[in-house]
């Protein structure tokens, strides 16, 4: 899900560098206070108030379906001990059999058992499952690239982490789950799964349908009876992992281990900060000092590789411009070489102002999915915004553009105003008149090109960068004091 997102801000990136170098389970039968719901029409739950439904599905028999979805239940409810268990009877017979389903939840007064529940459910001859995410599981569309924000995946989770389920726009895909792995639809912050605790299951994957993904269950024709467990709930580290290790694989799902696992780091502090400070947008502006702080050991060492860099370019460009005017061709080239020798330089020099910069890309990377996926910023608001998880929406427009949508998010242009002053700013003493140019339009570009790709993402992940940018204009401004500070008093020292 944002694997494209992160490519295109990643290519925006290197492009440029290398041009410059839920709910509890209700204790009573109806009243849903959690993220399922077990329903005495039909037996079967509901997640996430309504927005996933597991159905009953006889294929090629519509008659029966329905008689299945709208059988009604008696319910007989049991104190375990150690749990509670509904026991649902069905007031008429299938196919002459009366249906018996039971419900368990293990421990009502445990966090990670609010979104899950165990069924052992009665399988008419000939019936599977259908579940499916409902129109109002789709997630709020946003304008831009902050578009692909807005899918809804059918998935499976194993030991290997989240793989996608997919089929082609006519043919349904198969997939066969072994008992313990899950399998459900998920959106950006929640998810609804099932898994299997005793039996393989075969499993029908629809996604002909955009946004709309629909799994089959379905079972052997010798199989009567069908143990499963559910959880609905949100897609966040420490609630997934206490239902099932595996399920943590759903975070940060396409990247790398050793990324995942930086993800992991920050989003840690990040909940670290806001326990500490109660709000959720003073942390991100808190965690983007922290990375600040933590980066600078590395900060640093880019920082004086780009120096060494600029320093060079500026003692080799007035040569190499003189023989670009004078010479052409294989000439030049001998000639633009012969001055790389004279001064012991390789002319691949300016890729260390890039590998400095690629150092910091794992950072970039982590920030976007943590604050891309976090759900710490789902619904939050902080100042004018009333969803981090959204565009910050400052003022609506009297119309929609196309690609921007039909809000003023002000944000990114406060993002962009601090980065196009210190494009402004930054004078680096060693470069040439021509060199300055050219690393102020870069800068400019830059800035532009960063506006378009953050001007429709999340308020949240916005306010990060304008954090950083900031910082960096702060870091910029007090080098500029040190170095006039540093000239007074040579200057004092001369006239000495």
């Amino acid at each position: 899900m944002m694997r494209g997102l992160r490519t295109v801000a990643i290519a925006f990136l290197i492009a440029f560098s290398a041009i410059g170098s839920a709910q509890q389970l209700s204790s009573s039968l109806g009243t849903a206070t959690s993220g399922i719901a077990i329903n005495s029409v039909g037996g079967l739950p509901q997640f996430l108030g309504n927005d996933v439904r597991l159905r009953w599905l006889v294929p090629g028999d519509i008659e029966l379906t329905s008689r299945l979805t709208s059988l009604h239940y008696d319910v007989v409810g049991e104190d375990l001990g150690d749990g509670i268990r509904r026991t649902m009877t069905s007031r008429e017979a299938i196919d002459g059999r009366i249906l018996t389903h039971h419900y368990f939840l293990t421990d009502p007064g445990d966090a990670s058992a609010h979104n899950t529940v165990r069924l052992d459910l009665d399988i008419p001859a000939g019936a599977s499952l259908e579940l499916s995410g409902e129109a109002s599981f789709v997630p709020e569309p946003l304008p831009g690239f902050g578009a692909l924000y807005g899918k809804v995946l059918a998935i499976a989770v194993d030991a290997d982490g989240q793989q996608k389920l997919e089929s082609s726009a006519e043919i349904s895909a198969e997939r066969s789950l072994v008992p313990g792995d899950w399998f459900g639809v998920r959106n950006r912050f929640w998810t609804g799964l099932l898994r299997s605790e005793a039996a393989t299951l075969n499993i029908q994957v629809d996604t002909g349908q955009e946004n709309l993904p629909r799994l089959i269950v379905m079972p052997r024709r010798d199989v009567s009876r069908m143990q499963l467990e559910l959880y609905a709930g949100p897609i966040e580290s420490n609630g997934l992992s206490a239902v099932d290790s595996k399920l943590s694989g759903m975070m940060y799902a396409a990247l790398w281990e050793w990324l995942r696992a930086l993800c992991f780091g920050m989003s840690w502090l990040l909940t670290s900060v806001q326990s500490l400070v109660g709000n959720v947008g003073l942390a991100i502006i808190l965690l983007s000092v922290c990375v600040k702080i933590l980066m600078s050991p590395l900060t640093l060492v880019a920082d004086r590789w780009q120096d060494s860099v600029n320093k060079t370019a500026a003692i080799l460009q007035p040569p190499i411009d003189a023989i670009k005017r004078q010479y052409k061709g294989e000439d030049a080239h001998t000639r633009i070489l012969a001055v790389y020798r004279e001064h012991n330089v390789n002319p691949m020099y300016a890729v260390k102002s890039l590998a400095g910069f690629l150092i910091q890309i794992p950072i970039f990377i982590a920030a976007f999915d943590v604050l891309g996926e976090g759900f710490l910023l789902n619904d939050t608001s902080f100042l004018w915004t009333q969803d981090l998880a959204k565009p910050d929406r400052a003022l609506p427009l009297p119309w929609e553009l196309p690609f921007f949508g039909a809000y003023l998010n002000l944000l990114p242009f406060l993002m962009t105003g601090v980065t196009l002053f210190t494009s402004w700013i930054q004078m680096e003493p060693s470069l040439t008149p021509e060199l300055l140019r050219k690393q102020r339009l870069r800068l400019y570009l830059m800035a532009v090109a960063f506006f378009l790709l953050f001007y429709t993402f999340p308020a949240g992940m916005v306010l990060y960068w304008t954090t950083n940018n900031v910082l960096h204009l702060l870091k910029i401004q007090i080098g500029r004091w040190r170095k006039g500070d540093d000239s007074a008093r040579e200057g004092l020292s001369s006239r000495k």
